[in-house]
């Protein structure tokens, strides 16, 4: 086994900033900030051409979590209302400003409650009624989402009212996806939530040794059946079902 010590990252920009300037030498990173590193997009002042891909290891889908009484039922709708997309650098707020400017909706246009989508008070303000909506982007089944639905019954929608062919055209490397209700006890008669999913991407230096690089990869693919096999939550293995076993 190769030993690792985590570091807690801050967002995917404190990722790439921490690999950049040599304070850590393996990130995982969502697909899409990745490919806007390389290519100089968004917020991105600087093409990063010294990452290396190793491999994906598992996938996030894009979900809107709302409150009923918002009446929100596509993206087009949220003019005018109070939403989480996470904090400033996070993924899923990056995500969710570069779709609001694919339906010409700009963040002055929305009330943004700045703080992560899982905080507990996120989370609170929502089930309370003083949240529109939270952005979430994650692996599906989603342990808290589960924990959420089972407390009020909130609706959920994917990339309902941005078009496909826009959507791919921005984001060419998403995969078209679904995210099962049944996984959380959802009554509703359409039981597939249609949305967008990306690969999270284990990346490092192009400098980095190839012995570091295999004996990392060596580790996590010799022991992805044990994990899948003796994991705690069922959330969990499901999660893993997309993992590849063998490198």
């Amino acid at each position: 086994i190769y030993p690792l010590i985590h570091i807690k990252g801050l967002g995917p920009y404190d990722n790439i900033k921490k690999l950049l300037n040599g304070n850590i030498d393996f990130t995982i990173i969502q697909e899409y900030i990745l490919l806007d590193s390389i290519l100089r997009k968004s917020r991105f002042k600087h093409k990063y051409n010294n990452i290396r891909i190793i491999t994906p290891l598992y996938k996030e889908k894009i979900c809107l979590i709302i409150n009923p009484n918002s009446k929100i039922k596509s993206w087009q709708d949220l003019r005018g209302k109070k939403v989480c997309f996470g904090k400033n650098d996070s993924g899923s707020r990056y995500i969710a400003i570069e779709m609001l400017k694919l339906i010409n909706i700009s963040i002055n246009d929305i009330c943004i409650y700045n703080n992560s989508s899982y905080h507990y008070k996120t989370i609170a303000k929502l089930l309370n009624n003083q949240l529109d909506a939270i952005c979430v982007v994650t692996s599906h089944p989603d342990k808290l989402l589960k924990k959420i639905f089972s407390i009020k019954l909130l609706s959920i929608i994917g990339t309902k009212g941005i078009p496909d062919n826009i959507f791919k055209a921005r984001f060419p490397t998403s995969q078209s996806s679904n995210i099962n209700l049944a996984d959380y006890n959802f009554p509703s008669l359409n039981r597939q939530i249609k949305t967008f999913s990306f690969n999270c991407i284990l990346i490092t230096l192009n400098t980095q040794n190839f012995k570091t690089i295999y004996n990392l990869i060596n580790t996590i693919f010799s022991n992805t059946l044990y994990i899948r096999n003796n994991i705690k939550y069922e959330e969990n293995k499901k999660v893993l079902e997309e993992f590849p076993v063998s490198s």
